[in-house]
């Protein structure tokens, strides 16, 4: 009898070796997967270096996404001139992702121009905040800023919108050091990409639609961020980590979006239009759960009904952002007839009243073509576009 136990206990440690073993191979072959995915993809614009940190997140993000297809390559134009771009009266919309282009992989081109337009200063985006950026260049890509005061207050304002949610990741308090998010714009490819492979190749399959939904928003923020807020550090660090936690918490941990209200898609998506609220910039969040027309058009007024509390508060309306948008989803068919092609003119006329309530005018009285504020919405099939407006005055 003891004998027979003894050749049990053998076969199960057999076993287990056998086990450990082949975990150890599966796990040598991922992350040779991986890492030749990183070398022959993971590049930034027009072959810039990628960080280590940048690297990181890449290979995080990867393990989830199951990509079966070569990302698209990423390139940026010269610098362009940011009134032939607009037009000087802002009378020109500006396609920064065709609609329909995710089946051809076409090249990523991202635009660059001064988002400050014509202003001779680059003053803090709050609009009761007078500071100018110190260290802002004099002319070429002087990229919209946050004062050190408004980047506490909104560092602030993520904190306590994610303790509200129970979500936690990882955060520092320590200024950047130079380079520590060169080539995040491969993050833009490789999310691209993945967003394409799950509508055609369904790789995603057995995860809820909604985590396409947030693989195409953080693409459309990251397209956001190099046109408005980089190549600054602050802003990148600013923008960056949090946006990328949460969606890397997401793809982990994707059965916790069907909790409505409070998965964390609701938390990606109010964090990200608190980020862009807060420089002047109003997004239109791509719902693909609501995919009718008037539910998205209901969905982008419900989201910038919340993100008005940002100024107001400052930025105390935080979590009115998932609501608003789940709010103006539910009321959006029942509009449609009525606002159908006036979805941006009632977002912009509503930041106005906002914005005009909360005392801002431009600053230091600069006219307000000088300092406009950028609108952008996109669409299910990939499309992202930008138009600018003036300021109220």
């Amino acid at each position: 009898m003891e004998t027979e136990t003894t050749d049990i206990e053998i076969t199960k440690v057999k076993f287990s070796q056998v086990a450990t073993l082949l975990k150890q191979i599966g796990n040598r072959v991922e992350k040779y997967y991986l890492r030749l995915h990183l070398e022959r993809h993971a590049s930034g614009v027009s072959g810039e270096a990628v960080s280590t940190t940048v690297k990181e997140w890449y290979c995080e993000l990867l393990k989830d996404l199951k990509v079966v297809s070569s990302p698209p390559k990423i390139t940026k134009t010269t610098f362009q001139d940011a009134r032939k771009l607009f037009g000087d009266n802002f009378d020109t919309k500006v396609t920064l992702r065709r609609a329909g282009h995710l089946g051809a992989y076409e090249e990523i081109v991202l635009i660059q121009f001064d988002p400050n337009f014509t202003s001779t200063d680059v003053v803090c985006r709050h609009p009761l905040c007078n500071l100018r950026n110190p260290e802002a260049a004099k002319c070429g890509k002087r990229d919209l800023y946050l004062c050190s005061h408004h980047q506490q207050v909104l560092i602030n304002s993520i904190s306590d919108a994610l303790a509200k949610k129970n979500v936690n990741i990882p955060t520092s308090a320590e200024k950047p050091e130079a380079g520590r998010f060169s080539g995040y714009t491969s993050l833009i490819s490789l999310l691209e990409g993945a967003y394409h492979d799950a509508k055609k190749f369904h790789t995603l399959k057995g995860k809820p639609p909604m985590v396409e939904e947030a693989i195409l928003n953080v693409r459309n923020f990251l397209v956001i961020t190099s046109t408005v807020l980089n190549p600054d550090d602050n802003n990148l660090a600013l923008a960056l980590p949090p946006v990328f936690h949460i969606l890397r918490l997401l793809l982990e941990n994707s059965n916790s979006v069907t909790q409505l209200g409070v998965g964390l898609v609701y938390v990606l998506r109010e964090v990200i239009e608190m980020i862009l609220f807060a420089f002047g910039v109003v997004y239109t969040w791509v719902s693909l759960a609501l995919q009718s027309p008037g539910a998205q058009i209901g969905a982008g007024v419900g989201g910038c009904m919340g993100a008005a509390g940002f100024i107001l508060g400052p930025w105390s309306g935080a979590a009115g952002v998932a609501a608003g948008g789940v709010l103006g989803g539910l009321i959006g068919n029942g509009i449609y007839n009525l606002v159908a092609g006036d979805q941006r003119q009632q977002q912009i006329e509503r930041f106005r009243r906002d914005w005009a309530a909360a005392g801002g005018v431009g600053p230091n009285g600069q006219p307000n073509n000088q300092y406009p504020v950028y609108y952008f919405d996109g669409n299910a099939f990939g499309g992202l576009y930008v138009h600018p407006f003036p300021a109220p005055q």
